[in-house]
């Protein structure tokens, strides 16, 4: 392996491959929800530092609540926190655009491909900038907390027995993708889209929707009627045929995408393109990348966010939504196919994913890319460009994308979408990817998520799986784990647990804790857990 700075393409051989991680155990201070505002005590996240991650070892954190920003991973400590989150996924292979997903699509594409600027409803709610929010303050607070600590990282860089381990990303990777493209913006959704209707109020609903259907159809035969100077009971008959020959699901959500692919382009009043970025060098290229990106970020930050000039800085965009833990680890396919795949990412881990219309960068996607799912990390634009509901269209690239991958990988079959928060309404539009899973966080172990809404309605906290359902993960035998399983990385060796007799009971129930929380399979893979003062 290169050094760093100059890694290239990483070798096979993953033999030396470790994640490094450093458990904190619960938060120790009082701050403010990120989603309702609520004053929150102490004790209600656990964190950790990760120093490196393998893609795989990611996964099985994300599997059980965990999420990254930056490189501070954390979950919640669901029974007791205000605004309980559990982890969405959508099955992008069963994944169908609804009405006003399809619109969303009709209207870029009008857009590019005649200047057209249809009106259509704009909702700035965005669960990404909700996540972002929260996940930041955590991550000050870490990073407060790794400051007061007596601890030099660059002592796993430089000690050469760990020289296998760590690596820099920091050679700009640039893919195009023309055929594919977390906060993302509501789809239209209220606060009431997904509340369960008492019965008493069901009849009084469905009246008001019964009557917005009664017009619609009304203002259509009045058009139908005047365009083909017929009657409205002739009007009525020729809908009532378009219906009938109407096949459902026949434009899949490859067709929308397809018809501005840049080979369709050539007489389109706009050009649109996108590409993969992978910051993993400090080349003057990569720092225009960056320069170039966080413009937008900033203009999306203050016209969106309303945060000030002060509030935003590229030394807070770096640390936020650039730096982070994961390694690059080559994806190996196991099905043929007769793909392209020059515009994919060859390697699982951290992207950036660049919008461009006329060669202007108009929005950004940040993405992790993982053995079993893409995971969308956040999402912003250019707010100029705000009336192409671009948080919409983006995530249904981004299904897209997942779904070309699964014919090559598949494992990679599921679209991530942060935390699904039932008593934050700007969350619920995550809702709106169909079909979608909640992690039951009893039992780890994925719900439909129509299983799940009824029982939120019901408490903050719930249990989605049966009591039937045991855990998909034993933890109870700390013995077993204690002297083969827990590998410590100390100031100059790596040793089991079971080899180190320093350990206080106070260190040894924070272990334990961790083991718990993590899982015995991320625990028995190739993982160092930090204790520097052993």
């Amino acid at each position: 392996m290169q050094s760093r700075g100059g890694r290239g393409e990483r070798n096979d051989d993953d033999r030396l491959r470790y994640s490094i991680v450093r458990y904190f155990g619960l938060s120790e201070s009082e701050s403010d929800c990120g989603y309702c505002k609520q004053q929150r005590g102490p004790g209600e996240t656990y964190g950790l530092w990760a120093y490196h991650l393998e893609p795989q070892h990611y996964q099985m954190m994300i599997d059980r609540n965990w999420r990254r920003c930056g490189h501070y991973v954390y979950r919640a400590v669901n029974e007791k926190i205000c605004c309980p989150m559990y982890t969405i996924r959508c099955d992008a292979e069963n994944f169908r655009p609804s009405r006003s997903q399809r619109r969303v699509l009709k209207n870029f594409n009008a857009y590019i491909r005649d200047d057209r600027k249809d009106r259509q409803k704009i909702n700035r709610y965005s669960s990404k900038s909700n996540d972002i929010d929260e996940s930041y303050r955590l991550l000050q607070a870490a990073e407060q907390w790794i400051e007061t600590k007596s601890f030099d990282e660059e002592m796993l860089i430089e000690n050469q027995n760990f020289e296998p381990i760590v690596s820099n990303r920091t050679n700009v990777s640039i893919q195009k993708d023309s055929h594919h493209c977390s906060e993302r913006l509501s789809d239209g959704l209220t606060e009431e889209s997904f509340r369960i209707i008492p019965e008493n109020q069901n009849r009084t609903i469905k009246k008001e929707s019964m009557k917005k259907k009664f017009r619609r159809r009304i203002r259509l035969e009045d058009k139908l009627m005047k365009r083909e100077h017929c009657s409205r009971e002739e009007a009525r008959k020729i809908l009532l045929e378009r219906s009938k020959s109407k096949q459902p699901g026949t434009k899949t959500l490859e067709d929308y995408l397809d018809e501005i692919s840049e080979s369709k382009q050539k007489e389109t009043k706009h050009s649109f393109r996108t590409r993969f970025v992978r910051f993993d060098s400090d080349s003057n290229e990569t720092k225009l990348l960056m320069r170039e990106s966080f413009d937008v970020y900033r203009k999306y930050q203050s016209k969106i966010h309303k945060e000030s000039e002060d509030e935003i800085s590229l030394k807070s965009y770096r640390r936020f939504l650039i730096d982070g833990p994961l390694e690059f680890s080559r994806i190996k396919y196991t099905n043929n196919c007769e793909t392209n795949l020059d515009d994919l990412p060859k390697e699982f881990g951290a992207y950036h994913q660049h919008y461009y219309i006329d060669d202007r960068l108009i929005a950004v996607g940040v993405l992790d890319l993982l053995p079993e799912c893409l995971s969308s990390v956040y999402f912003f634009y250019d707010p100029e460009f705000e009336f192409l509901n671009l948080g919409v269209y983006s995530a249904l690239r981004e299904i897209a994308l997942v779904r070309r991958y699964r014919r090559l990988v598949p494992e990679l079959r599921y679209y991530y979408m942060g935390y699904y928060i039932h008593r934050c309404p700007k969350m619920r539009y995550k809702a709106s990817y169909r079909p979608s899973q909640l992690l039951c966080m009893e039992t780890f172990r994925w719900c439909a998520l129509e299983k799940c809404l009824p029982k939120l309605e019901q408490n903050k906290y719930a249990r989605f799986c049966s009591e039937d359902d045991s855990s998909g993960d034993d933890d109870d035998d700390k013995t077993k784990l204690l002297s083969s399983d827990i590998k410590i990385l100390t100031a100059n060796s790596i040793r089991s647990l079971g080899e180190i007799k320093t350990c206080n009971q106070e260190r040894l129930r924070r272990i334990f804790e961790f083991t718990k929380l993590i899982g015995k399979e991320f625990i028995r893979s190739k993982v160092l857990l930090f204790e520097n003062d052993l």
